[in-house]
């Protein structure tokens, strides 16, 4: 039956007019008024009604389909998979064709350097150790180089010699 009888199991032959058979306005979709072993359209002759018309399921009817289950909730997002890395620098000795300011290879403004060896035109005083890679260019010489050393004052200049 599409729904439960809307009167239960009363007695239901005044109700649906003095008749058995299906009776959608008192019973409800789907339900017969029924006695058993009345052979009337919707009733089975074994049904429950003993002594009485009552409200049954009608018989040759097909019961509705079961309620649908709530849809499944979507599957959970795959894991994220952390960011690439960048690959492991490459070394520029080669690209450059040795160290020091190199626009075509390490980029504009850009030097090929190594820790090991500061002072190197355009090179800062911390790199890359172990390996020549691309920096950003400084001014040479380094500002964290020493400065170099003051000149000697210049000697006096000689008395002028006697006419």
């Amino acid at each position: 039956p599409a729904s439960p009888p809307l009167h239960g199991t009363r007695n239901c032959w005044a109700a649906c007019g003095g008749a058995g058979g299906l009776c959608p306005l008192f019973c409800g979709d789907g339900w017969a008024c029924c006695l058993q072993g009345e052979e009337l359209p919707g009733c089975a002759l074994n049904n429950p009604c003993v002594g009485f018309h009552c409200c049954v399921p009608a018989a040759g009817f097909p019961s509705p389909p079961p309620p649908s289950l709530p849809p499944s909730p979507p599957p959970p997002p795959p894991p994220s998979t952390p960011p690439p890395q960048p690959p492991p620098p490459a070394d520029c000795w080669g690209g450059c064709g040795g160290a020091g300011l190199c626009s075509g290879f390490c980029g504009s403004g850009h030097a090929c350097c190594r820790t090991d060896s500061p002072w190197t035109a355009g090179c800062p005083a911390q790199s890359c150790v172990g390996y020549h890679c691309c920096v950003d260019a400084v001014p040479f010489p380094p500002p964290s180089s020493p400065p170099s050393p003051p000149l000697p004052p210049s000697p006096p200049s000689p008395p002028p010699s006697p006419p």
